[in-house]
C-alpha cells in the first residue's frame, strides 16, 4: 500500500515536472531596483517584449535578438535593454522556454536591475545599460 502511494506520488511529480524546473545558469546584478525607480516599469515592459519575440526567434535559431524599452515614470524615465535567443525552430517550444526563463529570473534574481539565464533551449538577459547592438 505504501509503495503504491509512493509510486503514485512520484508519477504525479514526474508528469508535472516542466522546463520551469530545469536548472539554468543564472547571473544576477548586485544592484537592486529602488522603490519608485522607473527602471522597474522599463524592465516589466521589456520582459513582455522578450516573451513576444518567440515567433521572431524561431526564424533564426541561435541568433541573439536585442530589444530596448524606455519607460517614463512620474519624475523621470529609464531604459532597459534585453536580449533573447532560442536554439530551435519550434515557436511554441521557444515561447515556453522564454516563459520558463523569465519565471526563473524572477525567482532567482528578484528586483535586480540586470540578470541573465541560460537554459538548455533558450537564453534571456536584461540590463539597465546598453550591451547589445
Amino acid at each position: 500500500m505504501i509503495g503504491t502511494v509512493l509510486l503514485s506520488c512520484v508519477s504525479i511529480w514526474l508528469v508535472s515536472t516542466s522546463a520551469a524546473e530545469e536548472e539554468g545558469v543564472y547571473k544576477c546584478s548586485p544592484d537592486k531596483i529602488k522603490n519608485g525607480d522607473p527602471i522597474a516599469g522599463a524592465i516589466a515592459h521589456l520582459a513582455q517584449d522578450l516573451l513576444n519575440s518567440g515567433p521572431t526567434l524561431k526564424t533564426d535559431p541561435g541568433k541573439i535578438f536585442c530589444y530596448e524599452n524606455t519607460y517614463e515614470g512620474e519624475k523621470s524615465f529609464a531604459t532597459a535593454y534585453g536580449s533573447a535567443s532560442c536554439q530551435f525552430h519550434d515557436s511554441p517550444n521557444c515561447a515556453a522556454c522564454l516563459e520558463d526563463a523569465l519565471q526563473g529570473l524572477s525567482v532567482s534574481c528578484p528586483d535586480r536591475v540586470g540578470a541573465q539565464i541560460t537554459l538548455t533551449d533558450c537564453f534571456m538577459r536584461f540590463e539597465n545599460y546598453r550591451y547589445c547592438d
